[in-house]
């Protein structure tokens, strides 16, 4: 997979690396649905996942594009039996942050 962040529109694109043919479209936008600019993305193959700097709200958001991606919330339920389904391909996590993070880098020591 290849994560692709957009000026205009605040967008970030998901492409197949087989042929460029785009998977799915993020809208980039805060919780008050004001959009976003995104000024990094960076891969983290440990987590098989894209992780991006937001340029003009305080979030970091994690793209996941792994096979099975972590759960986050509740996910027992004993009306339910294994663990609930995905919402879809490449779901993402956002995370709230003190200031906004332009950039910033893994150590992966």
């Amino acid at each position: 997979w290849l994560a692709v962040a957009n000026y205009l529109p605040q967008t970030l694109a998901i492409l197949s690396t087989e042929d460029l043919s785009v998977v799915k479209v993020i809208d980039v936008a805060g919780p008050d649905g004001v959009p976003s600019r995104v000024s990094a993305v960076y891969q983290a193959p440990t987590r098989e996942s894209f992780v991006l700097a937001l340029k003009d709200i305080p979030e970091v958001w994690e793209v996941f594009y792994g096979a099975n991606p972590p759960h986050y919330g509740f996910v027992h339920d004993y009306r339910i039996e294994g663990a609930p389904k995905p919402a879809g391909p490449f779901p993402l996590r956002k995370i709230k942050v003190s200031d906004i993070m332009d950039d910033f880098f893994f150590d992966l020591s």
